[in-house]
């Protein structure tokens, strides 16, 4: 029996990156950070306002960070890739009570629907006009945990979606 060359490597795929939400080692390297697992809102790393944390993702490894605001202000989470770019990224932003402030995809699970929401996402680009990074300011009007996931998009398993980033959030 011939074995098609496309079922190895999915094989490889899911025997290399069993038990990804602690360490995911593929053909594109270990793509796991210190921050594992932070895969649930329950399980989210702190930020420290000001602090950058150096980090990683994968195609269906999402990272989540928080942030506790004490009195009303200005949040403004900064996504940086460490890779050559961040086209392949999805991020979203929620309040202390869970309601959603960003999203690059709706819940309807169609892009576009950022524009109805409060916070929108500003791209960062190099002298090469290349997408490096993103900001997303929100108005954190009431106290308690602002949250921003992060995801490497596409659906291939391959090194092209994964994605070394640098999360750092600021307020005023």
């Amino acid at each position: 029996m011939k074995t098609h060359p496309s079922f190895l490597i999915l094989f490889l795929s899911i025997v290399l990156c069993a038990g990804c939400a602690s360490s995911c080692r593929t053909v594109c390297g270990d793509l796991s950070d210190q921050f594992e697992p932070n895969d649930t809102l329950e399980q989210a790393t702190a930020l420290e306002f000001g602090t950058p944390i150096d980090a990683g993702s994968h195609y269906g490894n999402i990272d989540f960070y928080k942030t506790s605001v004490e009195q009303p202000a200005t949040l403004t989470f900064r996504v940086d890739s460490r890779d050559v770019d961040a086209t392949n990224s999805l991020l979203e932003v929620r309040g202390p009570a869970g309601e959603l402030i960003y999203t690059d995809v709706c819940p309807s699970g169609q892009l576009g629907c950022a524009p109805t929401l409060p916070a929108s996402k500003t791209k960062i680009r190099n002298d090469e006009d290349t997408i490096v990074g993103y900001e997303i300011v929100v108005s954190a009007e009431d106290t308690g945990d602002y949250s921003i996931a992060i995801q490497a998009s596409g659906s291939d398993h391959s090194c092209k979606f994964s994605w070394e980033y640098t999360v750092t959030v600021t307020h005023e």
